[in-house]
């Protein structure tokens, strides 16, 4: 959390940076739920195994609930949960959501959804009781969206991320390899404001940075192997990453 800003009686040094996020900002050493909480289940206060986190600006969160086959919102200090998309139990209708992993949402409320065991990406208009498929046959891993609202989207069978709808890939190619041209198995991505490419390469260890129209990447965290050195990653496959950028 920020501390007060003062009345500027004098020159005051830059309190936020240029990610958002105050130079001296501190966090508290407790958590609290904002989601769940209550045991695994499919009532409206349950959650059952959530893979993927989005937060709106209204601080509204939406989940994947993968086991409960939906997408759940939760309002700030809201004890249960409302159903946004899916909850019509496992299946492939356009109702329907099977082993949902990752949501995105667009400023109009729009959704976008990893449909990962139906091997789609759905996108769902606000307040839609169904959604449609905007791709095919992708095992979808990893979901962002960028300053214009291109959605990128980490495909674990072809080794890649896609962008749509230009459908261009922006990282890794149809192969795999620990290479700087290739990805072993991109899992979670992440955007930043000059649409450079993060790419947590589960496989591999290492997260790789790829810049707009860049033939290679370039590895900004591990690389090193898997293991708990300072130098190392370990286990990035089921927890879902936010890169906070600051790098010169």
């Amino acid at each position: 959390m920020c501390p007060p800003i003062l009345p500027a009686t004098t020159t005051l040094p830059s309190v936020v940076s240029g990610d958002g996020i105050c130079t001296n900002a501190t966090w508290n050493l407790n958590g609290i739920t904002v989601a769940g909480g209550n045991g695994a289940g499919f009532e409206l206060n349950q959650l059952n195994s959530p893979l993927g986190l989005f937060m709106d600006n209204d601080a509204a969160v939406y989940i994947a609930d993968t086991w409960n086959d939906r997408v759940v919102k939760w309002m700030p200090g809201a004890s249960v949960g409302s159903v946004v998309a899916g909850g019509n139990g496992e299946g492939n209708q356009n109702n329907q959501l099977y082993r949902v992993s990752k949501v995105v949402v667009n400023k109009n409320g729009t959704m976008y959804i990893c449909d990962r065991g139906n091997s789609r990406v759905q996108r769902w208009f606000k307040n839609d009781e169904q959604g449609e498929t905007i791709i095919k046959n992708i095992s979808c891993l990893g979901l962002a969206m960028d300053n214009e609202e291109s959605l990128y989207v980490s495909d674990g069978e072809r080794k890649c991320v896609i962008k749509w709808p230009s459908n261009d890939v922006v990282a890794g190619k149809n192969s795999s390899s620990s290479s700087d041209d290739e990805l072993l198995e991109p899992v979670h991505i992440f955007v930043d404001q000059d649409q450079s490419v993060f790419v947590a390469d589960f496989q591999s260890a290492r997260v790789m940075k790829w810049s707009v129209g860049a033939k290679k990447g370039i590895v900004v965290a591990g690389g090193n192997g898997e293991g708990d050195g300072a130098n190392q990653l370990n286990g990035m496959k089921y927890s879902t990453i936010m890169l906070i950028v600051r790098l010169p």
